[in-house]
Parts: structure tokens; C-alpha cells; sequence
């Protein structure tokens, strides 16, 4: 059986030029000392060009057709090349349909981040997802893979010992979910998604392997890059993590909360621009120690696909396995009773300040209250 050239499939410049999609070329032994940043994968037109190099010649608002002498001594025809990278809304390319991982929540080449408070659950989440994408079959009873895939799972916290341990709890035996811990072997280099050297290692096991979903859990440990600035750091990162989309491969991130209520991942928001899936797992409210991996799971993005696959639902692993539910609402105030309660504690004779003490409730409503109850016993 031929061997896969590329992971999307892909086995010539005819097929990548056709589809446009770009292959994910794997690196040579050299490459780690040679290769560009992270953040050159991307080459803007002013850089191209620079500043000395740069002869356009704008007439009349048009650009005319520029030649730029490379280092080499070759020509190269630049403002050709970025002309034949764009479209025009009259006309449409001949593109395959998207083929599904896990319909309908990830397709070939797409991006997704997990995110979860510590502790919440997040890893059992996504180890359960590359245990049904690699084997095939129902993730949670509500999606589905079609055909297993090949999976690589990068894991940078939990180490080999633990991570058997999970599999052996759930039951993985199957040669298409390929993982690396950072502890083995004992004496290896913890991956680090920030430098280039790591970035061309995963590319090559996911080349090797042939796989069609990379997970990276999870980003704090994984990626060990200068956070002074977040989204100055995020875009080494994000460049990465677009190479490998626009090689075919999907990419599954997992990621902490963000130390306040409801702001996504931890550190910058640009984290979830480039995902078209975000998931976030919350605890539920009548949440307990000993329920152990049980939370609700909210889709805060979900850009091809809507209606009751999006809706949130409650998951919950037990000894048999994974139990599903509806997401329970937390109580609303009951504010009639408080009011009662605030009427009575002046009865007694309690001060505006002993209300505020015991309901905590904010100092203007208290007042209000209290006018009304000294209307009211004067009427």
C-alpha cells in the first residue's frame, strides 16, 4: 500500500495548487538551526519587499507589475504571485467538501480549544474525544466518527505513568492514538511550542504517523513563550498552529479558564480567533468533591454547525462510563423574599447596616427598602 505523502491527502504541487491547500513539508536535520521564526511563516508585502528593495511604481491608484531582484540573483515576479492569491466574489473555486473527524463539531483541518478551570476535567474530556476519533463510533452519544483516524496527543503535564493508568480506566488499545508525555524517556526535553526545534519534532511525528488530528494538552505547559506581552506571544504560537490547519491536519488545543468569570482561555483573547470551535467546561452548580470528571459543557463558538448540536449538556464520568444530562440552571435570587426578610429585620428593629450585613445586598436597594418600610408604617 502506497504510503501518504502529505497528511490532507495531498500528492503533488498540481493537488495543492488546485485545492489550495499547502503541505506540511518535514524538516530536515538542519532545519531546527536554519529555520525562520515562527513568526516569518507569514510574509507580509512590506517585508517582502523592504524597505531598500522596494521599486512600486503607483499610477493613477494601480500597482504596476514589480520585479524584485532575490539574494540569489533570481527574479521574482512578487506582485504576481499575491495576485494570483486572490479571488474575486463572480467567480468560485473547485473545492472538495469538508470531510468530518467528529460530526459535526470537527472536520479536516479545523481548529479547536478546550478550556476548563484546574481540576474540572478538561483532559478526561479530550482524551475520551481521541479515543473515539482513533477507534470510531458515538463521543459522548451525541457526535460521530464516521472512520477512525489517525491521532498524535501530545500531553505536557501528566507523565507516562498516568497517562497509561487513564488508557487502562478507558479501555484504548488501538495503534491509531500515538502519544508523547514529557517524562519519557526520563531523559527528554520537555516540548516547548515556542521554539522552532519543537515545532519541527511534532511535524514530523505527525508526518511519520500519518496523522489527521493533533491534541496539545495543554497549553501552559506546552508553551513556554515570554508572556510580558500576550498577544505579541500568542502569535509564534498561532502561526504554528495555522501551519499545521492549512496542512490538512485538525489541531484540538486544551487550555485553562482565565483567572475571572466568563473571559475564555487564560491570557489573550486572540487565543479562540483563529478556532472554529471554542468549548468551555464549567462546573455545575449542585457540583460535589466526590463527583470527580462531571461538568457542563458550553459550545461558545461553533462556526459550521448550530441548533441542538451546539446546545450545552451536562457530562458526567462514572464506573459505567459516561452519563449525559441536562445543563441545571442555577437558582435565581428570590428577591420578593429578601425584601420580606429586610421588612422584618426593621420590625425588629435591626438598622439599615444589620440588613446590609446579613442579605449583602447593595446599599441603594437597602435604602429603598427601607424608605418604603417607613412609608408603609406610617400609612
Amino acid at each position: 500500500m502506497e504510503k501518504k505523502n502529505l497528511i490532507c491527502d495531498i500528492n503533488s504541487p498540481d493537488d495543492v495548487k488546485k485545492i489550495g491547500a499547502r503541505p506540511l513539508e518535514a524538516p530536515t536535520d538542519s532545519d531546527d538551526e536554519k529555520a525562520p521564526s515562527p513568526g516569518s511563516l507569514k510574509t507580509s508585502p512590506e517585508t517582502a519587499l523592504g524597505a531598500s528593495d522596494s521599486r512600486v511604481n503607483q499610477k493613477g491608484g494601480s500597482l504596476e507589475g514589480v520585479e524584485i531582484e532575490a539574494q540569489e540573483g533570481e527574479k521574482k515576479h512578487l506582485i504576481e504571485d499575491w495576485r494570483n492569491e486572490i479571488l474575486s466574489a463572480d467567480t468560485r473555486i473547485d473545492l472538495p467538501p469538508l470531510k468530518p473527524i467528529l460530526s459535526p463539531i470537527l472536520n479536516e483541518g479545523e481548529t479547536m480549544i478546550i478550556y476548563a478551570k484546574t481540576g474540572v476535567g478538561k483532559s478526561w474530556f479530550a482524551m475520551e474525544m481521541g479515543k473515539v476519533i482513533a477507534e470510531g463510533g458515538s463521543f459522548l452519544g451525541r457526535y460521530s466518527v464516521e472512520a477512525p483516524r489517525r491521532v498524535f496527543y501530545v500531553d505536557g503535564e501528566m507523565g507516562v505513568r498516568p497517562f497509561q493508568d487513564r488508557l487502562d480506566k478507558m479501555k484504548v488499545h488501538t495503534g491509531n492514538l500515538k502519544y508523547r508525555t514529557c517524562d519519557f524517556p526520563t531523559d527528554c526535553k520537555p516540548w516547548d511550542f515556542a521554539k522552532e526545534e519543537f515545532q519541527n519534532a511534532l511535524i514530523r511525528c505527525v508526518k511519520e504517523f500519518q496523522s489527521d488530528v493533533a491534541f496539545l494538552d495543554n497549553l501552559t505547559t506546552l508553551y513556554i513563550a515570554d508572556k510580558t506581552n500576550q498577544q505579541e506571544s500568542w502569535a509564534i504560537m498561532q502561526s504554528f498552529i495555522l501551519r499545521l490547519r492549512n496542512s490538512g491536519l485538525a489541531v484540538v488545543i486544551v487550555d485553562h479558564s482565565g483567572k475571572g468569570v466568563g473571559l475564555g482561555p487564560r491570557g489573550t483573547s486572540a487565543k479562540t480567533d483563529i478556532m472554529q470551535t471554542v468549548i468551555e467546561l464549567e462546573t455545575p452548580v449542585d457540583y460535589k468533591d466526590e463527583d470527580g470528571a462531571r461538568f457542563n459543557v458550553h459550545f461558545r463558538k461553533h462556526r459550521n454547525f448550530f441548533g441542538d448540536d451546539a446546545k450545552p449538556f451536562e457530562a458526567w464520568l462514572t464506573e459505567n462510563g459516561w452519563e449525559i444530562g441536562d445543563v441545571k440552571e442555577a437558582p435565581k435570587p428570590d428577591r420578593a423574599s429578601d425584601k420580606e426578610k429586610a421588612f422584618s429585620m426593621f420590625d425588629e428593629g435591626k438598622s439599615v447596616k444589620d440588613v446590609l450585613d446579613e442579605l449583602g445586598k447593595p446599599p441603594s436597594t437597602v435604602y429603598r427598602w427601607h424608605a418604603e418600610w417607613e412609608g408603609g408604617k406610617d400609612g
